[in-house]
């Protein structure tokens, strides 16, 4: 918040002549106060006005970008579960044939069913659990948080510190 500051009119204490009641100070600052009059700097309750409506924009602003982000990473999570779904029942499926021949043909070779069953689902179950492991580092390293709309959270609440820093020093002139 950068505005130019037109300098008030300063009058020496001297040079003023005290109305009855009232003190040199007091003339001084009314002059100093009324010398804003018809200049360009906008007031106080103008400052907090535009403060007040630049901040609800850009909390608008941040909550549709955060919408938005939120929306696109929604969509991609719903797809990867969608893909990680598609092959959880296309496996299954091979899965059970694969399955059933494995079996009997492990059964025929060790003349134990059993044991051919028992191996085939051995090899299955480690198969599912790294596909499943790769889904799951997948979706971690896309992450879910709004990387943007944080970004921007703090660097508008960075101006806002620095606005209020601005009224604040403003305000002790």
């Amino acid at each position: 918040m950068t505005m130019e500051r037109e300098r008030p009119m300063s009058i020496a204490r001297d040079d003023v002549t005290p109305l009855r009641g009232t003190s040199a100070r007091d003339v001084t600052v009314e002059v100093a106060n009324t010398s804003r009059v018809g200049t360009t700097e906008p007031s106080l309750g103008e400052l907090f006005s535009r403060l007040g409506t630049d901040t609800s924009e850009m909390v608008r602003a941040e909550i549709r970008l955060a919408r938005a982000e939120v929306t696109r990473m929604s969509t991609t999570v719903a797809k990867d579960a969608a893909k990680v779904s598609v092959g959880v029942g296309l496996g299954l499926m091979g899965a059970l044939a694969t399955t059933a021949f494995l079996v009997i043909l492990a059964g025929d070779l060790l003349n134990n069913y059993w044991l051919g069953a028992l191996l085939v689902g051995v090899v299955l179950l480690g198969v599912g659990a790294l596909l499943a492991r790769n889904a799951v580092q997948d979706i971690k390293r896309r992450g879910l948080k709004p990387q943007q709309t944080i970004a921007t959270l703090q660097e508008n609440a960075a101006w806002a510190r620095r606005e209020l820093a601005d009224v604040k020093h403003e305000l002790t002139r």
